[in-house]
């Protein structure tokens, strides 16, 4: 079952399989890992940018913990389906002060 969790996907358009191949020479693992973790959430309940977000973090962070952050902020300015303001306040509620993720969001 899709919900309507799907309008905030950027990479994940309903596919049922992942369209980036792994073995392909041009080959984009932030978009390959992105789709999978919109994927997934697109079968979870319907809901707000902010859990969405969440979602999409803690999917992240449980299959690449080292590296999790710096692909979701990569994520983050990525997804322009999501509103530039939407992404900017919640950058502002989960990431200190000084991450550059502010800086980068704010020179969109």
């Amino acid at each position: 079952m899709e919900t309507r969790n799907q309008q905030f996907c950027f990479y994940y358009k309903g596919e049922g399989e992942c369209p980036y191949d792994r073995k392909s020479p041009d080959y984009d693992s932030d978009a390959g890992f992105a789709w999978m973790s919109e994927a997934i959430c697109c079968k979870a309940d319907d809901m707000d940018v902010d859990r969405f977000l969440d979602f999409i973090c803690a999917h992240m962070g449980k299959w690449d913990p080292y590296d999790y952050v710096d692909r979701f902020c990569r994520y983050l300015l990525a997804n322009t389906r999501i509103p530039l303001e939407q992404r900017i306040a919640y950058a502002e509620k989960n990431f200190v002060r000084n991450h550059p993720i502010h800086k980068k969001l704010k020179g969109q």
